[in-house]
């Protein structure tokens, strides 16, 4: 995961299978899986929501800050 670090999740996360990411300046940017946004995507830090303004605007950043990451999983399908 360490190679694929960016400044923001949304770009981490952008080269895996299914996910790209909206991009609202070079820090603001969110993970967008299958079409599927905001709301729709939850950003969790230790199973505990991020709680931040980025999932109603696209202009706020995510408030979980990737570089310090040790893991990022997706979930898909019924496992959500």
């Amino acid at each position: 995961m360490t190679k694929k670090q960016s400044a923001s999740i949304g770009e981490s996360l952008s080269g895996e299978l299914g996910v790209s990411s909206s991009y609202f300046g070079p820090v603001a940017s969110r993970p967008v899986i299958r079409g599927q946004f905001g709301e729709r995507v939850r950003v969790l830090a230790n199973s505990l929501d991020a709680m931040d303004a980025s999932a109603l605007s696209e202009d706020h950043a995510v408030a979980v800050d990737s570089l310090l990451a040790e893991q990022i999983e997706i979930v898909r399908g019924p496992a959500t």
